[in-house]
């Protein structure tokens, strides 16, 4: 089946019942502007399943959703490039700033919570264990590291575990943090040290609507380029319940175009994309 030979027609209240069950199951708002964008990430789904028409589809696949089709909404409809490195003032915010601070928070217990809550394919909590690993050195194994990466897409959690990137993935990251941290695998590819792969969990998440069953509270969040899929509403719900679950004064980060200043009033900005949660 040609993709031209595909009937891609949406009705009205197909459009109507999709963009609910993602705004309602994922936390994702698509405006009706966005109607066109939508039916064209379709084309690919449709293809793939072996429909003849977005009726078929709809029909099979989004009429009622399971578990499975909505991993893959939002695997298709969430954007997942990412690099090594990536707004590179977060990360050296986080080596600075954060990791100072939380080891002194933390003299006593020794234990530091950190959790990357769109985790993508890996290249961002790889990075912060990397730099605790240079910040901590050889008291690295006395504490209670590590990171805590979610995610809601399974594709993209598979290919985190993994921590196998092409080179120009990597090619940001700062050159002696990648000769030591990454390893060659020929052809052009490079995979995270297994003993960094080892500080990382991986669960899959979705923020909007699972429960969390966290056991202590963080001291960083990272946040980034998620916000921009929810509504106003949902971006409050979501950071009103994530403040609950940071130290007083721990800091989440967000994408560096992204702000909190409307609608969270507990986090106060401390640089672009860098905010501080300011009660308790």
């Amino acid at each position: 089946m040609l993709v031209e030979e595909l009937d891609m027609t949406m009705s009205d209240a197909q459009f109507a019942h999709v963009t609910t069950v993602l705004r309602s199951k994922l936390g994702i708002h698509i405006e009706a502007d966005k109607r066109p964008m939508l039916t064209a990430r379709f084309r690919h789904m449709v293809r793939n399943a072996g429909c003849t028409s977005f009726e078929q589809y709809f029909n099979r696949f989004l009429a009622q959703p399971n578990k499975s089709t909505l991993s893959m909404l939002a695997d298709k409809l969430s954007t997942n490039h990412t690099f090594f490195w990536r707004e590179a003032a977060h990360f050296e915010a986080f080596r600075d700033v954060v990791l100072p601070e939380a080891r002194t928070r933390h003299e006593k217990d020794h234990d530091i919570r950190i959790w990357c809550a769109a985790a993508s394919m890996g290249q961002e909590p790889y990075t912060l264990v990397m730099l605790m690993r240079e910040l901590f050195g050889p008291a690295y194994g006395s504490w209670q590291l590590g990171v805590l990466a979610t995610d809601i897409s399974d594709r993209a959690l598979t290919i985190a575990r993994k921590g196998e990137y092409d080179a120009d993935d990597v090619e940001r990251l700062p050159a002696a943090m990648r000769a030591k941290y990454m390893q060659p695998q020929g052809k052009g590819r490079f995979q995270v040290r297994a003993d960094i792969r080892d500080q990382v969990t991986y669960r899959r998440l979705n923020l909007v609507n699972d429960k969390w069953l966290f056991k202590g509270r963080f001291d960083c969040v990272f946040l980034r380029n998620v916000l921009i899929y929810f509504n106003l509403e949902t971006k409050r719900a979501l950071l009103e319940r994530m403040a609950m679950y940071m130290v007083p004064n721990g800091v989440i980060f967000v994408g560096i175009t992204e702000t909190l200043r409307t609608f969270a009033p507990q986090f106060q900005m401390v640089q672009p994309g860098m905010y501080r949660k300011v009660n308790s």
